[in-house]
């Protein structure tokens, strides 16, 4: 799991967070796919959160994934959000599990 997303539990993650997590899995599961005899592609990601918005200032909007009963914003009301994601290659083509990509800081 992404060391930003571990200082979030118990609180609710900010949208972009979760996603820019998701998006490093996927980096390192292509990274450990590089040399095995099995490869996969990797198809649609399906994501069914449930989020709150938040309007700090006229014109923004916040979403924030709930993560439990514990929401710091369990006086706002939360949403189904589902989300189909297509994850694409830099050039726009399929990706394998063994495709190589670099990997940040974890």
């Amino acid at each position: 799991m992404d060391k930003r997303l571990g200082k979030h539990l118990g609180d609710d993650i900010p949208l972009s967070t979760m996603i820019d997590g998701l998006r490093r899995e996927l980096q390192a599961g292509m990274a450990m796919g590089r040399d095995q005899t099995v490869q996969f592609v990797v198809g649609e990601a399906e994501l069914d959160l449930y989020v709150t918005v938040e309007r700090p200032r006229e014109g923004e909007m916040q979403f924030w994934v709930v993560t439990g009963k514990e929401s710091k914003r369990s006086e706002c009301t939360s949403f189904r959000l589902q989300l189909k994601l297509h994850p694409v290659s830099r050039d726009g083509g399929p990706l394998k599990t063994s495709d190589l990509a670099p990997i940040g800081p974890r």
